[in-house]
């Protein structure tokens, strides 16, 4: 059971560019911007400072995985995907 939950939950058939731009933009609505929000609404800086800071990292990482990911799609290397392991997929 090498991989366990994990090698169900990352998708076989997607290039590593795809998953990573899709785990960073929801890490950015679903973690960073909650931060955002309770820290505005309990006035609180640190809270609020780190979930901006946290979203700013995830929407750059999506921003250049979107770049690689179009890059490639519009160059056809994403035509015949094949299912592989994580670590053996195409960026």
């Amino acid at each position: 059971m090498a991989g366990g939950i994990m090698s169900r939950i990352i998708p076989r058939d997607k290039p590593k560019s795809w998953v990573i731009m899709l785990v960073s933009c929801l890490k950015g609505f679903f973690l960073a911007l909650p931060l955002i929000l309770a820290g505005h609404y309990l006035n609180h800086e640190i809270m609020f400072g780190t979930g901006s800071l946290l979203f700013a990292l995830c929407w750059l990482v999506f921003a250049v995985m979107w770049i690689v990911y179009i890059m490639g799609q519009a160059s056809g290397k994403y035509c015949h995907l094949e299912e592989r392991d994580w670590c053996d997929q195409v960026w």
